[in-house]
């Protein structure tokens, strides 16, 4: 995980994935890793016709997108491939930044997206 960050105002948080040989001050990295945002559901999110979601603390509208899963959706656009998955009252999106990121993982993301209490994070010794 690189470049996280938060946004107090907006309710949302993210992060940069990376595989493992990527240097993190690689010029394409956004192309080469998945951008995860996890936000609260805006109100224009009315998939499959309108995915609105959050990227970073900028609203965007991927469109129409597909739905692939309950409470998971798949849109194409620009080359790049995004999964928005709805848990809990939050939308996660996994945006594929380029052609180097397959489809299928992405979708083995969403598929094994699991909510996570605060401790969990937090270790043995809280």
């Amino acid at each position: 995980m690189y470049f996280p960050e938060a946004n107090a105002y907006g309710g949302t948080f993210g992060y940069l994935l990376l595989p493992k040989p990527v240097e993190t001050s690689a010029a394409d990295r956004e192309e080469l890793g998945v951008r995860v945002t996890v936000a609260p559901q805006v109100a224009g999110f009315a998939p499959p016709d309108a995915c609105e979601v959050y990227s970073g603390v900028t609203q965007m509208n991927l469109g129409p997108c597909e739905q692939v899963a309950p409470d998971t959706w798949r849109s194409s656009r620009s080359g790049g491939i995004s999964y928005v998955a709805r848990h809990e009252g939050a939308v996660v999106l996994l945006d594929g930044g380029g052609p180097t990121v397959s489809d299928g993982d992405l979708r083995t993301m969403a598929d094994s997206l699991t909510v996570r209490k605060p401790a969990f994070f937090l270790g043995p010794n809280g």
